[in-house]
Protein backbone atom coordinates (compact mmCIF):
# COMPACT_ATOMS: atom_id res chain seq x y z
CA UNK A 1 0.00 0.00 0.00
CA UNK A 2 1.38 3.36 -1.08
CA UNK A 3 1.34 6.08 1.58
CA UNK A 4 0.80 9.69 0.50
CA UNK A 5 3.62 11.57 2.23
CA UNK A 6 2.44 15.04 1.18
CA UNK A 7 1.01 17.65 3.54
CA UNK A 8 -2.78 17.09 3.63
CA UNK A 9 -3.43 20.81 4.22
CA UNK A 10 -3.19 23.57 1.64
CA UNK A 11 -1.68 25.81 4.31
CA UNK A 12 -0.25 25.26 7.78
CA UNK A 13 -0.69 21.81 9.33
CA UNK A 14 -1.66 22.32 13.02
CA UNK A 15 -0.58 18.77 13.95
CA UNK A 16 3.04 19.60 13.21
CA UNK A 17 3.15 21.40 16.57
CA UNK A 18 3.78 18.05 18.29
CA UNK A 19 7.07 17.82 16.37
CA UNK A 20 7.96 21.51 16.31
CA UNK A 21 11.58 21.14 17.42
CA UNK A 22 12.49 19.07 14.35
CA UNK A 23 10.11 20.98 12.08
CA UNK A 24 11.77 24.23 13.16
CA UNK A 25 15.26 23.10 12.15
CA UNK A 26 14.20 21.68 8.77
CA UNK A 27 11.96 24.63 7.89
CA UNK A 28 14.82 27.08 8.40
CA UNK A 29 17.19 24.97 6.29
CA UNK A 30 14.82 24.83 3.31
CA UNK A 31 13.96 28.52 3.69
CA UNK A 32 17.68 29.34 3.73
CA UNK A 33 18.18 27.39 0.51
CA UNK A 34 15.33 29.22 -1.22
CA UNK A 35 16.63 32.64 -0.16
CA UNK A 36 20.28 31.89 -1.00
CA UNK A 37 19.44 31.35 -4.67
CA UNK A 38 18.21 34.96 -4.89
CA UNK A 39 20.90 36.87 -3.02
CA UNK A 40 23.06 39.43 -4.82
CA UNK A 41 26.86 39.17 -4.80
CA UNK A 42 28.39 39.91 -1.42
CA UNK A 43 25.59 38.43 0.71
CA UNK A 44 25.16 34.97 2.22
CA UNK A 45 22.32 33.30 4.17
CA UNK A 46 23.30 31.19 7.16
CA UNK A 47 21.40 29.15 9.71
CA UNK A 48 22.92 30.10 13.03
CA UNK A 49 22.55 29.62 16.77
CA UNK A 50 24.52 32.75 17.62
CA UNK A 51 23.79 36.24 16.34
CA UNK A 52 26.32 39.07 16.32
CA UNK A 53 24.88 42.51 15.63
CA UNK A 54 27.00 45.47 14.66
CA UNK A 55 25.53 48.81 15.59
CA UNK A 56 26.84 51.09 12.89
CA UNK A 57 25.87 54.23 14.80
CA UNK A 58 28.08 53.71 17.80
CA UNK A 59 30.19 50.74 16.71
CA UNK A 60 28.91 48.53 19.48
CA UNK A 61 28.56 44.84 18.90
CA UNK A 62 26.01 42.80 20.79
CA UNK A 63 25.94 39.03 20.88
CA UNK A 64 22.82 36.91 21.26
CA UNK A 65 23.75 33.41 22.33
CA UNK A 66 21.91 30.37 23.70
CA UNK A 67 21.79 30.45 27.51
CA UNK A 68 24.09 27.85 29.09
CA UNK A 69 25.66 27.36 32.47
CA UNK A 70 29.03 25.63 32.87
CA UNK A 71 29.40 23.85 36.18
CA UNK A 72 32.27 22.02 37.86
CA UNK A 73 33.53 18.76 36.43
CA UNK A 74 32.63 15.34 37.76
CA UNK A 75 34.45 14.24 40.91
CA UNK A 76 37.13 11.66 40.31
CA UNK A 77 37.44 12.24 36.58
CA UNK A 78 35.04 9.46 35.59
CA UNK A 79 35.46 5.70 35.36
CA UNK A 80 38.59 4.02 34.01
CA UNK A 81 38.62 2.98 30.35
CA UNK A 82 39.59 -0.62 29.73
CA UNK A 83 42.33 -1.58 27.29
CA UNK A 84 45.95 -0.64 26.76
CA UNK A 85 47.35 1.43 29.60
CA UNK A 86 43.98 1.38 31.38
CA UNK A 87 43.54 5.05 30.40
CA UNK A 88 41.02 7.11 32.33
CA UNK A 89 38.21 8.81 30.46
CA UNK A 90 38.84 12.44 29.68
CA UNK A 91 37.41 14.63 32.43
CA UNK A 92 34.30 16.45 31.18
CA UNK A 93 32.75 19.77 31.98
CA UNK A 94 29.07 19.44 32.78
CA UNK A 95 27.19 21.89 30.58
CA UNK A 96 23.58 22.54 31.59
CA UNK A 97 21.40 23.69 28.71
CA UNK A 98 18.88 25.97 30.38
CA UNK A 99 16.74 26.57 27.28
CA UNK A 100 16.12 24.76 24.01
CA UNK A 101 18.39 26.08 21.27
CA UNK A 102 16.46 28.01 18.61
CA UNK A 103 18.11 28.71 15.30
CA UNK A 104 17.43 31.58 12.95
CA UNK A 105 18.50 32.60 9.47
CA UNK A 106 21.09 35.38 9.23
CA UNK A 107 21.81 37.23 6.02
CA UNK A 108 25.29 38.67 6.31
CA UNK A 109 27.65 40.61 4.06
CA UNK A 110 31.24 39.75 3.22
CA UNK A 111 32.51 41.46 6.39
CA UNK A 112 30.20 39.34 8.54
CA UNK A 113 27.87 42.23 9.42
CA UNK A 114 24.29 41.13 9.98
CA UNK A 115 21.87 42.61 7.44
CA UNK A 116 18.65 40.65 8.02
CA UNK A 117 17.46 38.18 10.65
CA UNK A 118 14.64 35.72 9.94
CA UNK A 119 13.07 34.28 13.08
CA UNK A 120 10.74 31.28 13.02
CA UNK A 121 9.06 31.52 16.42
CA UNK A 122 9.13 28.56 18.78
CA UNK A 123 6.90 27.60 21.68
CA UNK A 124 9.62 28.82 24.06
CA UNK A 125 9.64 32.27 22.45
CA UNK A 126 5.92 32.71 23.16
CA UNK A 127 5.75 31.23 26.66
CA UNK A 128 5.14 33.84 29.32
CA UNK A 129 8.17 34.26 31.53
CA UNK A 130 11.86 34.04 30.78
CA UNK A 131 11.53 32.62 27.26
CA UNK A 132 9.26 35.40 26.09
CA UNK A 133 11.33 38.11 27.78
CA UNK A 134 14.47 36.78 26.14
CA UNK A 135 12.87 36.85 22.71
CA UNK A 136 11.52 40.38 23.14
CA UNK A 137 14.98 41.50 24.26
CA UNK A 138 16.48 39.96 21.13
CA UNK A 139 13.80 41.69 19.05
CA UNK A 140 14.83 45.07 20.50
CA UNK A 141 18.50 44.31 19.94
CA UNK A 142 17.90 43.70 16.25
CA UNK A 143 16.17 47.06 15.96
CA UNK A 144 18.84 48.92 17.93
CA UNK A 145 21.47 47.38 15.65
CA UNK A 146 19.66 48.44 12.48
CA UNK A 147 19.01 44.85 11.40
CA UNK A 148 16.00 44.03 9.21
CA UNK A 149 13.73 41.61 11.07
CA UNK A 150 11.39 39.03 9.54
CA UNK A 151 9.29 37.10 12.07
CA UNK A 152 7.24 34.03 11.13
CA UNK A 153 4.73 32.80 13.71
CA UNK A 154 3.20 29.39 12.95
CA UNK A 155 2.82 28.43 16.63
CA UNK A 156 -0.78 27.96 17.77
CA UNK A 157 -0.52 28.69 21.49
CA UNK A 158 0.77 31.75 23.29
CA UNK A 159 0.29 35.49 22.79
CA UNK A 160 1.26 37.44 19.70
CA UNK A 161 4.72 38.91 20.19
CA UNK A 162 5.52 40.01 16.66
CA UNK A 163 6.91 43.47 16.01
CA UNK A 164 3.86 44.50 13.94
CA UNK A 165 0.97 45.68 16.17
CA UNK A 166 -1.31 42.91 17.37
CA UNK A 167 -4.56 44.51 16.16
CA UNK A 168 -3.46 44.15 12.53
CA UNK A 169 -3.69 40.37 12.76
CA UNK A 170 -7.34 40.05 13.79
CA UNK A 171 -8.58 37.46 16.27
CA UNK A 172 -6.95 34.10 16.92
CA UNK A 173 -10.16 32.36 15.80
CA UNK A 174 -9.78 34.02 12.38
CA UNK A 175 -6.01 34.26 11.92
CA UNK A 176 -3.93 32.08 14.25
CA UNK A 177 -0.70 32.62 12.30
CA UNK A 178 1.15 35.65 11.02
CA UNK A 179 4.29 37.25 9.65
CA UNK A 180 5.82 40.59 10.62
CA UNK A 181 8.46 42.44 8.61
CA UNK A 182 10.40 45.36 10.07
CA UNK A 183 12.83 47.25 7.85
CA UNK A 184 15.69 49.22 9.32
CA UNK A 185 15.25 51.77 6.53
CA UNK A 186 11.68 52.48 7.72
CA UNK A 187 11.93 52.10 11.52
CA UNK A 188 8.54 53.65 12.28
CA UNK A 189 6.50 50.94 10.58
CA UNK A 190 6.19 47.18 10.42
CA UNK A 191 4.22 45.19 7.84
CA UNK A 192 1.74 42.59 9.07
CA UNK A 193 0.70 39.49 7.15
CA UNK A 194 -2.18 37.74 8.95
CA UNK A 195 -2.66 34.09 7.95
CA UNK A 196 -6.02 32.35 8.23
CA UNK A 197 -6.59 28.70 9.10
CA UNK A 198 -7.41 27.57 5.57
CA UNK A 199 -5.10 29.96 3.75
CA UNK A 200 -2.05 29.00 1.72
CA UNK A 201 1.05 30.34 3.45
CA UNK A 202 2.10 33.56 1.71
CA UNK A 203 5.04 34.68 -0.37
CA UNK A 204 6.81 37.34 1.68
CA UNK A 205 9.52 39.89 0.88
CA UNK A 206 12.91 39.57 2.54
CA UNK A 207 14.55 43.01 2.93
CA UNK A 208 18.28 43.26 2.30
CA UNK A 209 20.56 46.28 1.98
CA UNK A 210 19.11 49.58 0.78
CA UNK A 211 20.62 49.17 -2.67
CA UNK A 212 19.42 45.57 -3.10
CA UNK A 213 16.25 44.23 -4.63
CA UNK A 214 14.35 42.33 -1.94
CA UNK A 215 14.33 38.55 -2.05
CA UNK A 216 11.07 36.57 -1.86
CA UNK A 217 10.41 33.66 0.49
CA UNK A 218 7.51 31.41 -0.49
CA UNK A 219 6.53 29.83 2.81
CA UNK A 220 4.15 27.14 1.53
CA UNK A 221 6.63 25.05 -0.46
CA UNK A 222 9.06 25.35 2.47
CA UNK A 223 6.46 23.87 4.82
CA UNK A 224 5.43 21.20 2.31
CA UNK A 225 9.05 20.15 1.78
CA UNK A 226 9.53 19.99 5.54
CA UNK A 227 6.50 17.72 5.89
CA UNK A 228 7.46 15.49 2.96
CA UNK A 229 11.16 15.01 3.69
CA UNK A 230 10.56 14.67 7.43
CA UNK A 231 8.10 11.82 6.63
CA UNK A 232 5.66 13.22 9.14
CA UNK A 233 2.89 11.20 7.48
CA UNK A 234 4.34 8.24 9.41
CA UNK A 235 4.73 10.15 12.68
CA UNK A 236 1.44 12.00 13.05
CA UNK A 237 -1.70 10.24 14.26
CA UNK A 238 -4.47 12.66 13.42
CA UNK A 239 -7.16 13.17 16.04
CA UNK A 240 -9.44 16.17 16.39
CA UNK A 241 -9.08 16.13 20.19
CA UNK A 242 -5.28 16.10 20.16
CA UNK A 243 -4.57 19.81 19.72
CA UNK A 244 -4.14 22.52 22.33
CA UNK A 245 -5.60 25.02 22.19
CA UNK A 246 -8.61 23.27 20.60
CA UNK A 247 -9.54 24.20 17.06
CA UNK A 248 -12.51 26.57 16.61
CA UNK A 249 -15.69 24.63 15.79
CA UNK A 250 -15.84 25.56 12.09
CA UNK A 251 -12.14 24.81 11.63
CA UNK A 252 -12.53 21.50 13.45
CA UNK A 253 -15.37 20.50 11.09
CA UNK A 254 -13.38 21.54 8.03
CA UNK A 255 -10.24 19.71 9.17
CA UNK A 256 -12.26 16.62 10.03
CA UNK A 257 -13.80 16.46 6.57
CA UNK A 258 -10.44 16.98 4.88
CA UNK A 259 -8.65 14.33 6.93
CA UNK A 260 -11.51 11.87 6.50
CA UNK A 261 -11.32 12.23 2.70
CA UNK A 262 -7.58 11.51 2.89
CA UNK A 263 -8.21 8.53 5.16
CA UNK A 264 -6.08 10.05 7.91
CA UNK A 265 -8.46 10.72 10.75
CA UNK A 266 -7.69 8.43 13.63
CA UNK A 267 -4.97 6.70 11.61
Amino acid sequence: MTVDLSNPFAGMNPWLMAHWHTVHASFLTYARDQISAQLPPGLAALTEERVMIENFRDDIKKGIVPDIAVEESWDGGGPALGGEGNLALAEPLVVMLEDPVDRCIQIVDSSGALITAIELLSVTNKQEGRGQRAYLSKQRTYQEGGVNLVEIDLVLNGPRILRAPTHHFGTWEECPYGVSIWRAAAPDRADAYPIQWRQRLPRIPIPLRKEDREAVLDLQPVLDETYLKGRYAYLIRYGLNDLYPPLPRDVREWAGELLTRRGLLGS
